[in-house]
């Protein structure tokens, strides 16, 4: 018969012929050798999966993820992986899985959590009430960090109309900010345009500064279907014509694809976790003023990046709605 997939992650699918690797590179998409960032790896499977030893035994060597058994009862399993996910995201990300279909055979399963501080910490004395608009005409309050005469990189990116800065945490890693210039700027455009090569290059668009920075806290929690998003990559063959012929001697079919994260930015710096499993079943005002001035005021696009890589570990959006 016909083994349905069910995949709950963060990563991407390759072709056929290196199956084995796929999976495994989704379960290791941020390997970074980074102190701040924690990733973590689990599989869980029935025992009367019929798992290659090949793919055992690169998962093992290469990930450190032996296959463990399920022990057969729903709610314990759910609550077995929901509490390892809970661990692993410093109990920041909870109830990952709500449901575990009664023919779901094997579970990858992949956590990572990211706890940066800033290079230089917002006073909290100095976080007050600040106006942050929604719209040009609508606008909500929002608890503003305000950091004075901070390190930051600067410029303005023409072609998208936005501002860019770049605070820095410590450790090697940047918070990028994309702050439009108008209120009711679609989002969606800035963040489809921020392709590899544009952090890649970004260094040559900068300017160091020492600036005012206001940046609101907030905490933002998000929840995709990824299946569309498989199919708008060209991934089709893995719904009509699958191959996974690497996991497993049985036939897998590819039916769900889930991916969950959230992020929270404060004084002392951010907190970022996300998880993926993969189930296998038979998935901010710029002033003319001597000091500048970096204020995210309005619905912003922002990145935590790798300084030495450029590798993108979060991205999102302050709308303000989650502020």
């Amino acid at each position: 018969g016909r083994i349905r997939m069910k995949f709950l992650w963060t990563g991407s699918v390759c072709g056929k012929d290196e199956l084995i690797r796929c999976c495994l590179k989704i379960m290791n998409q941020h390997h970074l050798t980074i102190p701040s960032l924690a990733h973590e790896r689990i599989m869980l499977s029935f025992t009367d999966m019929p798992l290659l030893e090949s793919f055992v035994e690169a998962a093992e060597e290469i990930y450190s993820a032996k296959p463990e058994n399920f022990v057969g009862d729903k709610k314990v399993d759910i609550k077995r992986v929901n509490d390892w996910v809970k661990e692993k995201t410093d109990n920041m990300l909870k109830n990952f899985l709500s449901d575990l279909s009664d023919n779901v055979d094997m579970l990858l399963l992949s956590a990572i959590y990211f706890k940066g501080q800033w290079m230089k910490s917002f006073p909290s004395h100095s976080t007050r009430k600040e106006t942050f608009y929604l719209s040009k005409h609508t606008h909500t309050e929002v608890e503003m960090m305000v950091g004075l005469k901070m390190k930051i990189k600067m410029a303005v990116y023409e072609h998208l109309n936005c501002e860019i800065g770049v605070i820095p945490f410590s450790g090697g890693i940047d918070f990028v900010v994309f702050l439009p210039k108008i209120p009711d700027t679609n989002l969606t455009l800035i963040e489809s345009s921020l392709s590899s090569s544009f952090f890649q290059d970004l260094d040559h668009k900068l300017e160091e500064k020492i600036a005012n920075i206001f940046v609101p806290k907030f905490k933002i929690e998000s929840e995709q279907d990824l299946m569309p998003v498989l199919d708008n990559l060209g991934l089709d063959d893995l719904f009509h014509h699958p191959n996974f012929s690497g996991i497993s001697t049985e036939r897998l079919v590819l039916t769900d694809a889930l991916h969950k994260a959230a992020i929270e930015i404060s004084e002392e710096g951010a907190q970022a976790y996300g998880a993926t499993a993969i189930f296998l079943t038979r998935g901010l005002v710029h002033h003319a003023v001597p000091t500048p001035v970096f204020q995210l005021n309005r619905p912003f696009v922002f990145a935590i990046i790798d300084q030495h890589s450029r590798a993108v570990l979060f991205l999102g959006g302050g709308r303000g709605t989650d502020l």
